[in-house]
């Protein structure tokens, strides 16, 4: 199905068209807001970076079983259980799924760089709706685990992460 040796044979062929491809031994799948995915674009070297332009979000592929979803602030982590759909490696300019990274070697992005980035960038935007606030605010208090957490936010999501953080607390208090 691939169209090339240098690429994983999961990629399909150009006349074959998007496949759904399952993680399963494969990879795991790191999929962003489109906003976010194209600020991490620029941090992060990747060997194919996919988008799905009718869900509006950026797909990192990384080694199966290599990242926890805590590892990755504000991502969805996609596993065994769950496919992706992948394009033929040179569908890279209109259609709705495409490469927005062209694909070589194996696809995969180092997880720790990944990580890392998203992490980075966490702490500058608002954790509810991925905006860049001019004032963003920084909410800090406990977890349901009992954890200290710092979470950054915009003014208009403020008072709801600042009753979240509360109502855990209160959950840790009880369960304590």
């Amino acid at each position: 199905m691939s169209q090339t040796a240098d690429l994983p044979s999961w990629i399909p062929s150009a006349g074959y068209g998007v496949s759904r491809v399952p993680c399963a031994g494969r990879f795991a799948a790191v999929v962003l807001p489109r906003p976010v995915g194209e600020l991490l674009l620029k941090a992060v070297p990747a060997r194919g970076v996919l988008t799905d332009v009718a869900a509006d979000v950026l797909v990192w592929l990384v080694p199966p079983g290599s990242l926890t979803t805590d590892a990755v602030p504000g991502a969805s982590l996609l596993g065994p259980g769950d496919a992706v759909h992948v394009p033929p490696a040179d569908w890279r300019r209109w259609e709705p799924v495409r490469w927005v990274v062209p694909p070589r070697g194996d696809c995969l992005a180092e997880p720790g760089v990944l990580s890392s980035a998203l992490r980075r960038l966490s702490e500058r935007v608002c954790v509810c709706c991925w905006a860049f606030p001019e004032r963003p605010a920084v909410i800090t208090g406990a977890a349901a685990d009992g954890q200290s957490v710092s979470l950054t936010v915009c003014q208009l999501h403020a008072d709801e992460v600042t009753a979240a953080l509360k109502y855990a607390a209160e959950v840790a208090r009880v369960l304590a």
